[in-house]
């Protein structure tokens, strides 16, 4: 039987939430903005009409702004969020609730040095027999979402950095292994994932 890596990430934000805010208010110049798509697929089916918000955490107010949008007939829903000066996107997370976004998976556009640095990033999100996340055009770099008034700090630890398909087990371009003692290592906060990697995940 095919063997099947699950990945729990809880973020919990005990901090007051902006208003929800329209998908073109942003703080930087449209020069620093990163275009993010998020694709909703249910059972392998594009869904039209569904409703999620992303969430991202502005490195210059340091507060939280909520983006709020629908999915289209391709199933999608596009979104703006700033970058900083080392070309990485904010940090930023989706839900589909409110009260979801208290159990929300924190992730950014890396660094333009972490192999990083692009412009857009198109991320499938799917439910099947379990949650999967697919990204491509970029990478995926797991991050903890800040609380309000927190800056963000640079990664200074270790950070794997690789391609890895965890439905079928297949790695290629792997540029740091992330297998311990014949085990899995655990993804951990700053690890890196190339783009067509697929992780099924599970919130808790």
């Amino acid at each position: 039987m095919m063997k099947h890596i699950l990945l729990t990430l809880t973020v919990i934000l005990i901090t007051q939430f902006n208003p929800l805010k329209g998908n073109n208010m942003n703080t930087k110049d449209k020069s620093d903005l990163k275009t993010v798509i998020v694709v909703y697929s249910e059972k392998g089916t594009k869904v039209d009409g569904k409703e999620i918000l992303m969430v991202y955490y502005d490195e210059e107010t340091l507060s939280k702004v909520i983006l709020k949008d629908t999915t289209n007939s391709d199933g999608a829903a596009i979104y703006s969020v700033p970058g900083n000066d080392l070309k990485a996107s904010y940090i930023f997370t989706f839900a589909f609730t409110e009260k979801g976004i208290n159990k929300c998976i924190a992730m950014r556009i890396p660094a333009e040095s972490n192999y990083g640095g692009q412009d857009s990033i198109t991320i499938n999100i799917g439910k099947g027999k379990m949650w999967y996340i697919q990204n491509s055009e970029a990478p995926i770099q797991w991050m903890n979402f800040p609380n309000d008034g927190s800056k963000v700090e640079e990664i200074k630890s270790d950070i794997n950095i690789l391609k890895y398909d965890w439905g079928t087990q297949n790695a290629s371009d792997i540029k740091k292994m992330s297998f311990v003692n014949g085990g899995y290592k655990g993804i951990g906060v700053g690890d890196i994932f190339m783009p067509g990697s697929c992780i099924f995940v599970t919130i808790k």
